[in-house]
């Protein structure tokens, strides 16, 4: 009987591996580059990197230690899922879809496994670093989309492949002259450029001055442009990004200098920015009223408000279990 040299197939079996990861590694990038500017093509490659990744290493998808947590959770999300499907709950109370929730229950788990797939091409510095700058460029069709739309007026949609992918430029007047770029909603766009910030971050320490200056020019230039989308969310992203790029200590000075500016306006009543922003090339009075001076006292007639009320009520009648994702 024939036995075959088990290192050589375990050699054979590994560099089958390598090469899958390789291609995995690449469509990765590819995936990345695409996300902001063209979804479905970024989306095909992205799948493929996590087959990739899935077929390489399949088994530590059961065995790796690290999942169990992630088990557990989907456990008690199975078991909330069928609890609150149980045709006796009383759901009167609520707007809930139940086909929805079973829907966000296999969501959570496929991020779960994208979660677990992609840790593969971000192990080393050498790979993230890699990441970031693919990141990097991949923020350059969104700031090009905004430079056109705020300066030179360019609007759209604009659209390829049969409508697959669609460049939204919509005109400054839709959204209260926020700039919304190639994505549909200002909030979006100020989020991707508040994320990518760090990134850029990375390359101002080029040795190169030129390379160097170009980076700081770059950051100025997101950093208006996100002021420009008029998104709070986008600006609580900004500081958290800080955390990236500066000392614990400056993050925490220029986060008390802002909250203290924040309750200053709102005391005083002081115009002091929007004068400011009046006579500047900075025309961010949209970005000044939601954010410099969000109204603090008012609160309980905000929409938002009456969300996180809602919500609360709901965690004290369920705390544990839940009512499921898409409540």
């Amino acid at each position: 009987m024939y036995f075959p040299n088990l290192d050589k197939v375990d050699k054979l079996i590994n560099f089958r591996n390598l090469s899958l990861i390789k291609i995995g590694n690449y469509s990765f990038y590819i995936g990345i580059f695409f996300l902001s500017s063209a979804l479905p093509i970024s989306a095909f490659f992205l799948i493929i990197s996590l087959i990739a990744s899935i077929k390489s290493r399949g088994r530590d998808l059961i065995y790796d230690k690290w999942n169990y947590p992630l088990y557990l959770i989907s456990f008690l999300m199975l078991i909330s899922c069928l609890r609150t499907s149980f045709p006796k709950l009383d759901t009167s109370n609520i707007n809930l879809d139940l086909s929805l929730v079973w829907v966000d229950f296999l969501k959570w788990n496929i991020l779960f496994i994208i979660f677990w797939g992609f840790n593969i091409y971000l192990k080393s510095e050498k790979q993230r670093f890699y990441i970031a700058k693919t990141l990097f460029l991949s923020t350059i069709p969104v700031l090009i989309s905004c430079i056109l739309q705020k300066w030179f007026e360019v609007y759209g949609p604009f659209d390829t492949l049969n409508g697959l992918i669609v460049w939204f430029q919509r005109p400054l007047g839709t959204w209260n002259n926020r700039v919304t770029g190639l994505f549909n909603n200002p909030n979006y766009t100020g989020i991707w450029l508040a994320v990518s910030l760090p990134m850029i971050f990375i390359f101002t320490k080029n040795k190169s001055k030129f390379k160097s200056s170009l980076s700081w020019v770059l950051i100025i230039l997101t950093f208006y442009l996100m002021l420009q989308t008029g998104s709070r969310n986008a600006f609580i992203t900004f500081l958290v990004s800080l955390s990236f790029v500066l000392p614990l200590k400056m993050i925490l000075i220029c986060i008390g200098f802002i909250i203290f500016l924040f309750f200053l306006l709102n005391i005083s009543g002081l115009n002091l920015f929007y004068l400011i922003s009046s006579k500047t090339f900075f025309n961010t009075n949209f970005f000044l009223e939601k954010v410099i001076n969000p109204n603090l006292f008012n609160l309980s007639n905000s929409v938002r408000f009456e969300l996180w009320s809602n919500t609360i009520n709901l965690i004290k009648q369920r705390p544990f279990w839940g009512w499921g994702a898409s409540t």
